[in-house]
């Protein structure tokens, strides 16, 4: 039979991100990768767009999240210190590395799904024109017909810049080990995409490898987002929902290693 610390060393093993975790921190230069289209003035232009409002969106989640963050963890370090627990070392960390991982991803690619709406309302506009002023009827010469329809040719697709600008992103953060940082759904609450889940499970465990009750645990952990993200933090149940979505993704997480 195993034990429950064994149990223990096992949950928290699975649950490791690399390094666990460690930022990405990647440049917004980073995510044009190697596309040649975007050394051109027209793709510059589109990443300038793009670095704009990713910039802009990551400058608001911060605002909305970051207010009186020393005082809040001073409160916290009270808490966790009645536990025996190091509230710096052990709590903060991947708190604040998950924290600007998933900011990062989300805002980058909420600036993506509006630079490619954007995008494909420009590129729709030149579509037709483009057609007239190089169909046989036209009153231009050949080569300058040719110029024209290779430049709209050489144009990205909707559809192309949005996978090239994903798949820099992907290669930019914890997505390229695997880890879901977002669900499909980019727009619903914050605390509900995935990752989060990952760090609650990830804390929980710590907290019992410190010697805390599982009920000890659950109510800390709902103390901890409740305090540093009130504005995202929000379900009826705090401490209850942390506990269903913490146990079923060791649950989860046990079912995969097992089989």
């Amino acid at each position: 039979m195993k034990t429950s610390s064994h149990r223990t060393r096992k949950q928290r093993r699975l649950l490791d991100t690399p390094e666990q975790p460690v930022y990405s921190g990647s440049s917004q230069e980073e995510v044009k990768g190697n596309n040649r289209w975007l050394d051109g003035p027209t793709g510059l232009k589109w990443m300038d767009v793009w670095k704009e409002k990713a910039d802009r969106h990551r400058k608001e989640a911060r605002a909305q999240t970051w207010e009186g963050w020393v005082e809040k963890n001073a409160e916290l370090v009270k808490e966790f210190t009645k536990h025996k627990i190091n509230y710096f070392q052990a709590i903060y960390p991947p708190f604040f590395q998950l924290y600007n991982e998933f900011v990062w991803v989300l805002t980058a690619k909420q600036a993506t799904v509006e630079t490619v709406r954007d995008y494909e309302r420009w590129w729709k506009r030149y579509q037709q024109p483009v057609r007239r002023l190089i169909e046989e009827s036209a009153p231009f010469s050949q080569e300058l017909k040719e110029q024209i329809g290779e430049t709209y040719a050489h144009l990205l697709l909707p559809h192309e810049l949005k996978a090239m600008l994903l798949e820099g992103i992907r290669q930019n953060s914890w997505e390229k080990a695997g880890i879901q940082v977002l669900d499909h759904n980019i727009n619903k609450d914050p605390l509900k995409h995935p990752l989060w889940t990952r760090l609650q499970a990830h804390l929980f465990v710590t907290m019992l490898q410190k010697g805390m009750s599982e009920r000890q645990a659950f109510g800390l952990l709902a103390r901890l987002f409740r305090t540093l993200l009130p504005q995202w933090f929000k379900p009826r149940n705090e401490e209850d929902t942390i506990r269903l979505n913490v146990k079923r993704l060791l649950n989860a997480t046990a079912q995969g290693e097992a089989a």
